[in-house]
């Protein structure tokens, strides 16, 4: 995920965990000031439009724990009925058992 802060003075990328439609995790060990204003620009796959949200850092995890990264917990303020309509099918996408051998 391509952050900008809200201010539009810097970009920084991020890897998301937990994606939802309330928010994400990003995994990292530079951590932005829980209360932070972003942008976050992302794709997800198979759906090529570019999802532009404005979001909080609403908590963040510094230290690592086993088989858990640190990183920052980003609340969506502002996610448009298009972007989840698309964060719907992915995530129900993920959740369904794969039919793989049934």
């Amino acid at each position: 995920m391509l952050i900008k802060e809200e201010e539009g003075t810097g970009e920084l990328y991020f890897m998301s965990k937990n994606l939802s439609l309330g928010g994400a995790f990003l995994v990292s060990d530079l951590l932005l000031e829980i209360g932070t204003r972003i942008y976050l620009e992302f794709t997800l796959p198979h759906h090529p439009p570019l999802i532009i949200v404005k979001g909080e850092i609403v908590w963040a995890k510094d230290e690592v724990e086993e088989e858990v990264s640190g990183g920052m917990g980003v609340r969506f303020l502002n996610l448009d009925n298009e972007s989840k309509k698309y964060l719907k099918e992915f995530i129900g996408k993920r959740l369904r058992p794969s039919r793989k051998g049934a």
